[in-house]
């Protein structure tokens, strides 16, 4: 009798490690794709924090909020002539016209004064907020330095007139606006 040396795999053999390394990757990959939106949403609220803090150090110096506009130098009262932080935070959702997207704030974060100088309403912040009881307590109480603060979120569009908050829990790249209202 006499033995064959095994040289290699067979077919079957073969077939069966592909089919592993698919469902391994079918597995692998969207939780990849999900963690690097999850990333994305903490870089957006982290460095919404710094934008909070450095426009309040400008009102704190100047007495006012800086301006509100809707030009590519919106946030510059941030950078100059005093530096409140090195380079002005930049939306990770705002991604281009390349594709085709509106470009909502120049990929900046926007923010939106709530109330004129005179205490007056500035926008109807009830109807942009209904969905957000905390958000309409917070711009009443913070009269007249209230403003909003605004990320196009995951889906990359701003819902307008009113907000639809993004939440993680319907689903990573689900519709929705990261909003915040401040102070």
């Amino acid at each position: 009798m006499m033995r064959y040396a095994r040289n290699g795999f067979t077919l079957i053999e073969l077939l069966i490690v592909v089919a592993i390394i698919g469902i391994l990757a079918a597995i692998a990959v969207p939780n990849f794709l999900n963690a690097q939106v999850r990333a994305k949403v903490s870089r957006a609220h982290s460095e919404m924090k710094t934008f909070v803090t450095a426009t309040e150090m400008y009102r704190m110096d100047n007495g006012a909020y800086f301006p509100h506009n809707h030009t590519v130098w919106q946030n510059k009262y941030l950078t100059t002539p005093i530096a409140y932080v090195g380079s002005i935070p930049k939306d990770p959702f705002q991604v281009g016209p390349t594709r085709g997207e509106t470009l909502y704030s120049f990929y900046e974060y926007h923010k939106d004064p709530i109330w004129n100088p005179d205490g007056s309403e500035a926008l109807d912040y009830k109807s942009r907020h209904r969905q957000c009881a905390e958000n309409i307590a917070r711009a009443e109480s913070g009269k007249p330095n209230a403003y909003e603060l605004w990320s196009v979120g995951p889906n990359g569009i701003i819902d307008q007139p009113a907000f639809i908050y993004y939440e993680a829990s319907n689903g990573t790249v689900s519709a929705g606006t990261i909003v915040w209202v401040r102070p």
